[in-house]
């Protein structure tokens, strides 16, 4: 199954959800193509760059960006450097990181 596919899935999923329950979804990823693609499933996306620095500019200028019941979907995590990891405003806890992996 594709990632396209999958993407499908978890928003047919998320839009079954209570609206009142519904977590909002950001997709992030590396390029604007993976952008487009993740766009072209449903999801509402961004690269992961315009989001660390709207999010860091947010809080440079005193905001806490709200982030609770919010559901982020990072594609081609592999391709995401450790110090953009570092800079993720999430709690390390809260992180879960999947696709881009090679397993073997």
């Amino acid at each position: 199954m594709g990632k396209t596919t999958q993407l499908r899935a978890v928003m047919s999923a998320i839009s079954l959800l209570p609206e009142e329950t519904r977590p909002r979804v950001i997709g992030l990823a590396p390029t604007h193509r993976a952008v487009g693609e993740m766009q072209s499933a449903g999801v509402d996306a961004r690269t992961t760059a315009s989001f660390l620095h709207d999010t860091q500019l947010l809080q440079r200028n005193g905001q806490t960006p709200d982030f609770s019941n919010t559901l982020f979907l990072l594609d081609e995590s592999s391709m995401v450097g450790l110090a953009d990891m570092a800079k993720s405003p999430l709690p390390h806890r809260r992180r879960r990181w999947a696709g881009g992996v090679q397993w073997g």
